[in-house]
């Protein structure tokens, strides 16, 4: 830890190698991450922090949290799948 708040070395390598490993545009919120907000069940509940089926180069889709970026830029509302995938 350099500072409050701040930490360096395993958190960023482990950041590294999943942006490196999935195969899609999106935010992959690692397990330990989430571990640190306190308030996470609300994130939850608003559907900001979601459960998504993300696709690695390696070819395997698993399900991890991820950041639901359509609540974001459209005051919550979380459209479904099929309905963005066309836009």
């Amino acid at each position: 830890m350099v500072a409050e708040n701040i930490e360096v070395g395993m958190p960023i390598i482990d950041a590294y190698k999943r942006e490196k490993a999935q195969d899609w545009i999106g935010c992959w919120i690692a397990d330990d991450c989430l571990d640190r907000i306190s308030n996470r069940k609300s994130y939850f509940d608003q559907k900001e922090i979601v459960r998504y089926e993300i696709p690695l180069k390696c070819g395997i889709v698993q399900k991890w949290c991820a950041l639901n970026w359509l609540s974001h830029e459209n005051g919550g509302r979380s459209y479904p799948r099929d309905e963005w995938m066309k836009a």
